[in-house]
């Protein structure tokens, strides 16, 4: 995963087929100067991580169609996307589903409904992680070329 945010503002896909949570969650992320993409299922949101490769996902749990498990066993077994940090959005708070949504690879899980506050702190949180483990890996690298 290259961070956008090393060279532009960071990348966030939505995917949701709310439209009344993706109207606040799209309010609050431009409040933020980050770049949004929305995608309003998972098989839709699926084709645009390929294709954009956002630094983070907020990713809804029940949807038609394709719901946000599924979506995240697929981008995590996609080489281009499994880096990219899942955060799931869901109404679905039971302990079971944290696990199993952990166990596919989310790093996070964000109840709805969502705090504004708590859903920002959260997204600052996992994209100073992920650029964190970006600068490790480079690092990391010029070690091994270095030593070789």
């Amino acid at each position: 995963m290259e961070l956008t945010a090393l060279s532009a503002l960071p990348s966030i896909l939505l995917i949701d087929d709310s439209t009344i949570d993706l109207k606040l969650l799209m309010e609050l992320i431009a409040a933020r100067q980050m770049r949004l993409n929305v995608a309003f299922d998972g098989q839709d949101g699926y084709h645009k991580a390929e294709m954009l490769n956002p630094d983070l996902i907020l990713l809804d749990l029940n949807m038609p169609n394709m719901d946000g498990f599924s979506t995240c066993r697929m981008l995590k077994n996609n080489p281009r996307t499994r880096e990219v940090p899942i955060i799931f959005l869901t109404a679905a708070n039971e302990v079971e589903k944290r696990i199993q949504g952990f166990s596919l690879g989310a790093v996070d899980y964000i109840g709805k409904p969502f705090n504004a506050q708590e859903v920002i702190a959260r997204v600052e949180v996992h994209l100073n992680l992920a650029r964190q483990q970006h600068y490790a890996n480079i690092s990391s690298a010029q070690s091994s070329n270095t030593l070789s």
